[in-house]
């Protein structure tokens, strides 16, 4: 089971960046995410709720023609640990 939020329309590669950054931020910031990974246009993390665990995904994503521009997405996939 997923849930997908979009934060932004395209825009601007530098605004979408920023809206990452403080996603990013805030998740970190967190104490019950854990096993987190990073890049540039990547996060991912993994938070236990209950007996549920949840996966975190945020994203930049842009198309091959136009770099310059992005969308900001998080993907949150529900599983139960059995």
């Amino acid at each position: 089971m997923c849930d997908s939020y979009q934060h932004s329309q395209i825009i601007d590669m530098k605004n979408a960046q920023q809206i990452f950054d403080k996603i990013v931020t805030v998740y970190g910031n967190r104490k019950d995410i854990y096993d987190r990974y990073s890049k540039k246009n990547m996060f991912q993390a993994m938070q236990k709720i209950g007996d549920d665990t949840l996966l975190i995904v945020v994203s930049i994503n842009s198309d091959w023609w136009s770099p310059w521009k992005g969308s900001v997405t998080e993907d949150v996939y529900y599983y139960k640990e059995d």
